[in-house]
């Protein structure tokens, strides 16, 4: 790869720590002034109220940070030797984090949510089944539980479509190495089309369709249980661009990549209805990450006003901070945003502030040397 040393510090691209600090501070906005209020809440949970509803598209942060980690993974998997030791990285990387964040959600609010603002972070069944980063559904038709367990924070969703591109790409790509790019990407756009086509035929549960075929509304019900458990597709060509950018920044196969590139965005914006211009802002804002990304791959050093330190670290917490923020600060803010008068609405900076604190010391402190640690003994 041809990487000026603007671009990398060790194993870690700089850029790319700097857009996942864009990504998490987007989403850390959406939760903290839209999410939980009305009209996306059915009711409002800030003491400010839907006064400071400006950041409604904030939830796009995750659909980025989906791009980067196809980005990431391309690049870790080209670093790996076998199937078992990129899944042993993996884990490595993500449970510790996993287990602090749940622990400290659940301690928290069984000390101080007084209102049960969040029932379901109040559980130690729903701690135990965040920490396994399988989604709640698979675990109930897994073990075929009847106790219904949750996540202990809901933004903990995001895990489960990462969990299912790892699995598909570390298959694909240990299948056959030198066309992992050009197959996991047709495979992903074959998945998303076939699932197209069959939302467009079974449209209606009780069986009326743009081709008006008769289908048992029991088998529509199950493919929906089917998608809503394994919701992958729902996300794929976030991840397919990722891994495309990763193959264009390794300057090969470009002409192909780009290809399958406009295909990919093509297929996003027809399935999500982009063409409508009512749709104009939240899907087509698919074009500032794409140029993000297109200029992280060609004009690097004109983005280097972006690669600052505190930004850049705060970028490489960002798992720990996407983990940790949400429901524990909206119950910050709804309990102690008052405290600010007429000024509540400044209250979740300091809330943001504390969270990048506790993300930044947990990562150093305890995350950091534990994976170090594991990554000696298992590694």
């Amino acid at each position: 790869m041809n990487k000026t040393e603007t671009e990398t510090k060790g194993n870690r691209i700089e850029i790319l720590d700097s857009y996942r600090f864009i990504a998490i501070l987007s989403v850390m906005l959406y939760h903290y002034y839209s999410r939980w209020t009305t009209p996306i809440n059915n009711v409002t949970l800030y003491p400010y109220g839907s006064a400071f509803n400006h950041f409604s598209y904030g939830w796009l942060g995750v659909e980025f940070f989906f791009i980067i980690s196809g980005f990431v993974i391309a690049l870790t998997l080209t670093k790996t030797n076998d199937f078992f030791e990129f899944w042993k990285k993996r884990l490595i990387r993500l449970l510790p984090s996993m287990f602090i964040c749940s622990a400290v959600t659940f301690v928290v609010f069984n000390l101080i949510d007084t209102k049960m603002l969040f029932p379901a972070s109040h559980s130690f069944k729903n701690f135990l089944y965040s920490i396994t980063l399988l989604s709640p559904e698979v675990l109930n038709k897994l073990f075929l539980l009847k106790i219904h367990g949750n996540y202990i924070n809901w933004s903990y969703w995001s895990l489960w479509p990462e969990i299912q591109f790892y699995f598909i790409a570390s298959c694909v790509y240990f299948s056959n190495r030198k066309n992992f790019v050009f197959n996991f990407a047709v495979f992903s756009i074959i998945l998303c089309i076939v699932d197209y086509i069959l939302l467009t035929f079974i449209m209606n549960v009780h069986a009326v369709n743009l081709l008006n075929l008769k289908v048992n509304e029991s088998v529509v019900q199950k493919y929906f249980r089917l998608k809503d458990t394994f919701n992958y597709v729902g996300f794929s060509l976030y991840f397919v661009m990722g891994v495309l950018f990763f193959q264009i920044y390794s300057k090969e196969k470009k002409l192909m990549s780009a290809i399958l590139m406009l295909l990919s965005i093509l297929l996003l914006l027809f399935m999500n209805d982009g063409f409508n211009i009512h749709q104009l802002l939240p899907i087509h804002s698919i074009f500032i990450m794409v140029l993000l990304f297109v200029g992280f791959t060609y004009y690097s050093k004109q983005l280097n006003f972006i690669s600052i330190k505190p930004i850049m670290n705060i970028g490489v917490a960002s798992y720990t901070l996407y983990l940790i923020h949400e429901v524990i600060g909206v119950l910050l803010i709804n309990k102690y945003a008052s405290i600010f008068g007429k000024y509540d609405f400044l209250f979740p900076i300091l809330v943001i502030l504390l969270m990048i604190g506790f993300a930044l010391l947990s990562f150093k402190y305890i995350e950091k040397p534990i994976g170090t640690y594991l990554k000696k003994k298992l590694i």
